[in-house]
């Protein structure tokens, strides 16, 4: 399904209500100034783990990304930083690690955890001649400080989404 374009505040607060209402989570996108961003919104509320994201990604291929991992917090599975998990969409493997990847970075803010995607050559970020569009995956991106103009709100009916 398309992702729905939020125009104001107002409407992202009802479209991410009635996603919480309805699923227990929402999935947003933001592609303002930036890397395209996608993040989650009501996983520590509903199954209190902190909230996941992914960068750089197309919003389709980071929402399919997130709501693979998003089905295994609803199935009772705990995902901390260091965690490998192979194949999540298509030959692509994903790390969680804490935001930011940064060993020297700002500290954490909400305790999110980032999945981390590899380039075609299965490099990733913190590894020697990744390619530029992998390794934004190192950006501190703050979700509170985005404006809501920009913001898509990702509709899914997969089946078994919390």
């Amino acid at each position: 399904m398309e992702p729905i374009r939020i125009r104001s505040v107002s409407d992202l607060l009802v479209q991410v209500s009635r996603e919480l209402k309805e699923h227990g989570w929402a999935l947003l996108c933001s592609e303002q100034d930036g890397p395209p961003y996608q993040f989650t919104m009501g996983l520590r509320a509903r199954h209190g783990h902190p909230e996941l994201e992914v960068v750089g990604l197309p919003p389709n291929l980071g929402q399919h990304a997130l709501e693979r991992l998003v089905k295994r917090v609803a199935a009772g599975e705990r995902l901390r930083s260091g965690d490998f998990f192979s194949n999540v969409f298509k030959g692509f493997d994903v790390f969680v690690v804490d935001n930011p990847i940064e060993p020297g970075g700002p500290p954490l803010t909400g305790g999110r955890l980032r999945a981390i995607w590899p380039d075609a050559q299965h490099r990733y970020p913190w590894q020697h001649g990744c390619d530029a569009d992998c390794a934004v995956q190192g950006l501190l991106i703050e979700p509170d400080g985005l404006d809501a103009h920009g913001l898509e709100v990702l509709f899914t009916h997969t089946a078994g989404r919390a």
